[in-house]
């Protein structure tokens, strides 16, 4: 089975419950790459982690997205005049 890392969030109202976040770091070859409050950074089998998430009430999961960073290098648009001898 493919480890994915996946983002659990906790979408109820204060922090995160700790039974919660006890079962997650339970879960078998699971393994908790970051925290936050109500964010967790989780790698783990993709069936696994769903059929868990799916029993904890407010949290939502979703894989985890790489977005490239834009390339703010200054470019010129087109080359500089050349000067007349």
């Amino acid at each position: 089975m493919a480890r994915s890392r996946f983002v659990l969030r906790y979408q109820g109202t204060g922090p995160a419950p700790g039974a919660d976040l006890a079962r997650i770091a339970a879960l078998s070859r699971a393994v908790i790459l970051d925290a936050s409050p109500r964010m967790l950074l989780v790698e783990a089998d993709a069936d696994a982690l769903g059929a868990l998430a799916a029993t904890l009430a407010d949290w939502v999961m979703a894989p985890e997205q790489h977005l490239p960073l834009p390339d703010t290098r200054q470019r010129a648009d087109h080359a500089p005049p050349v000067p007349e001898p």
